[in-house]
């Protein structure tokens, strides 16, 4: 799996379980050149509300030591969303 579909599934989850929508995953490059996975995430009620999340390489959304982080990092993310006028 690449590393841009092998995160998509669980950022997908985690998105979805937070009120936000994965509307797109896209290789990226970093300051130095590194390969990224970019992600742009949506808040479901109010898809004009993006936020753009940019993930090392090396990161493994399938990891289960980070899935509480990106839950959390989404949680909040959507209910900054929804505070913005």
């Amino acid at each position: 799996m690449s590393a841009i579909t092998a995160p998509a599934a669980h950022l997908e989850a985690a998105a979805k379980a937070a009120g936000l929508t994965l509307l797109a995953v896209e290789p990226g490059t970093d300051f130095s050149g590194v390969p990224t996975t970019r992600a742009t995430l949506a808040l479901a009620a109010d898809p004009s509300k993006t936020l753009t999340l940019e993930l090392s390489e090396a990161f493994d959304a399938a990891n289960p030591k980070f899935a509480a982080e990106i839950t959390t990092f989404f949680a909040e993310s959507a209910r900054d969303r929804k505070s913005v006028v």
